[in-house]
């Protein structure tokens, strides 16, 4: 035994060297099987829908084409029935889960603690997946991303730390973006820049590590592509650009009011005083309704985005199916239905883009030679506008089209789109996280000092162990650095890992060497000292924890840096 030690202890080093020299790669690789849990929720989620949609109308496939193959008062009939169905579970839900708030993804984690209870969770996706299949105007990226960052959220233990459960439930939501669009970079810049409001590199990592296992994983499951092809785009030269430049100032202007529109519809459903199975069901019962002129109003709207983006339309069509594919998405979420706004918005921008197109083709034929790229821009530029996330917008756009010709209209209309509709005050789609973080700063800001991140559970040692005790405490550690404490608890100092690996082969040390001999002085902070002087304070240690030390001088607990680098970039982000 005492020979197989040393050789024990030398490849638990080894591992530190090369595998575990921080903690961000440890995030790495937990970020990877994030992202199979994403793929895979994506994976169930639409294979549950299809189940639903054939259970319903006898068909599977895009909502729209199945709409185009019913009667009309089956198309009446489906979506009314389904959103009576969606209420019911709604209602179920809310009856198995008292005791259990209704946390979402955008709530756990940006001022949660990454926590996200099943059964509210369950009860949201089966009444969302009924929607979705009966023809709800809503997409099921919501319900997939809420899906995955609650695999994660299960899949990651508490002990981690507030900052990085959050970080790692952010990667499964990353990670659910990218299963449901095929486009892994847009799935990071999304939690990024909408969630977390901030795009540092210590989140950033791992975002994109979960986005791309997700997407990757979902190819070689279902065979996926690009979402919308590969629509034949070109610019005819640079003054097309001041087209696009007015593109993007039309769809920040539409976008207030689309957003009003949807508001306006949540506050007149909330004041119908019915049950709220006959709420969804007059939702569905408008989506219905609109459905029997314009089948296209159906479900997300990925499938006629598809089509506008390579075929023309007559300008009367776009501007009938964007103001159909708005109300029916307005009816849809404001009767309570669970699901995203993501996809309808792109199906109204390209709608948008292409009766902008059309028409300035019709003005300009020799310079506007091709009307088909506004309509992707269109799509990016509402996206934009009405989310407040330009690069995300330009990311997506392009991922779902791999047109590089496109890169610089999206630039500029995204860009153009978000600072108007921002101009105008219009609040974002995804305001959750600003409302949330308003409420935090007013409540003191917690977060800005470590209380939040302190970690009490600390392995250290004491300062008569003899060698021996050194060895088998750091081969039972994750940790660089052993800390080490008096008899009375005071904090004493911490021992090195790297210290002690010329002394592993002598086996006379035993007793001869204490911890006591070890130890060495490193930096501390005191409870309620603020993440800025403890990142300094960790600037001067080589560890990756920095330990807390009370005024009686007793170790209490300790500081992560990961989790100090995150909050910092969190409060930041913040003060923008």
């Amino acid at each position: 035994m005492a020979e197989r030690l040393p050789r024990l202890y030398r490849l638990r080093l080894w591992l530190v060297e090369r595998l575990l020299r921080n903690e961000r790669n440890g995030m790495l690789i937990a970020a990877a099987a994030i992202g199979v849990l994403g793929a895979g929720a994506a994976w169930v989620f639409a294979a549950a829908v299809e189940v639903v949609q054939i259970a319903l109308t006898a068909h599977s496939g895009a909502p729209e084409t199945i709409a185009g193959r019913l009667d009309w008062w089956q198309r009446l009939l489906v979506p009314t029935v389904g959103g009576a169905l969606a209420g019911f579970a709604l209602v179920l839900g809310q009856r198995l889960a008292r005791g259990q708030s209704s946390t979402d993804y955008m709530e756990a984690i940006v001022v949660g603690d990454g926590s996200i209870p099943t059964r509210p969770t369950l009860a949201k996706s089966v009444a969302s997946l009924l929607s979705i299949a009966s023809g709800g105007s809503i997409g099921r990226e919501g319900s997939v991303v809420q899906l995955s960052a609650w695999a994660a959220s299960l899949a990651v233990r508490p002990g981690r730390g507030a900052a990085r459960r959050q970080l790692l439930v952010a990667c499964g939501a990353a990670a659910g973006i990218a299963a449901v669009y095929n486009a892994p970079l847009a799935g990071a810049i999304f939690v990024g820049e909408i969630v977390l409001k901030t795009i540092a590199i210590e989140s950033l990592g791992p975002l994109l590590v979960a986005a791309v296992t997700a997407s990757v994983v979902s190819r070689s499951v279902l065979g996926a592509e690009p979402m919308f092809g590969h629509p034949d785009v070109s610019l005819g030269s640079p003054v097309e650009l001041l087209a696009y430049v007015g593109l993007g100032v039309v769809a920040g202007l539409v976008a207030p009011l689309v957003l009003m529109t949807l508001d306006v519809a949540r506050r007149g459903f909330a004041r119908l005083s019915v049950p709220l199975p006959m709420r969804l069901a007059l939702g569905g019962l408008v989506v219905g309704a609109i459905s029997i002129a314009v089948p296209a109003v159906w479900g997300n709207g990925g499938a006629e985005v598809h089509s506008l983006l390579h075929e023309a339309r007559p300008i009367g069509v776009l501007a009938l199916l964007l103001v159909a594919k708005l109300v029916a998405t307005a009816a849809t979420t404001g009767s309570g239905a669970v699901g995203g706004v993501f996809t309808p918005t792109l199906l109204m921008g390209a709608a948008l883009g292409g009766m902008w197109g059309s028409g300035l083709h019709r003005m300009w034929p020799t310079t506007i030679t091709d009307a088909g790229g506004y309509a992707v821009v269109g799509m990016a530029a509402l996206l934009a506008a009405t989310t407040h996330a330009p690069l995300m917008a330009i990311v997506m756009a392009f991922e779902m089209t791999l047109d590089y010709q496109i890169i610089l209209p999206l630039m500029l209309a995204c860009v153009i789109a978000s600072s108007v509709s921002h101009g105008l005050g219009a609040m974002p789609v995804y305001d959750l996280g600003g409302k949330k973080r308003a409420r935090e700063r007013a409540a003191g800001a917690p977060g800005r000092t470590i209380d939040g991140l302190l970690q009490r559970e600390v392995p250290s040692i004491a300062l008569a162990a003899p060698f021996s005790q050194v060895v088998q405490a750091f081969l039972g550690a994750r940790f660089n650095h052993l800390f080490v404490v008096d008899g009375g608890g005071r904090f004493a100092g911490a021992i090195a890992l790297h210290d002690i690996k010329p002394h592993l082969g002598d086996g006379g040390l035993d007793s001869l060497v204490l911890a006591a001999d070890l130890v060495s002085p490193i930096p501390s902070v005191a409870p309620g000292a603020s993440v800025a002087e403890a990142l300094d304070q960790l600037s001067r240690h080589q560890g990756n924890r920095l330990p807390v030390v009370d005024p009686a001088g007793r170790l209490i607990g300790c500081v992560h840096k990961l989790d100090l680098h995150l909050a910092f970039a969190a409060n930041t982000a913040e003060t923008r």
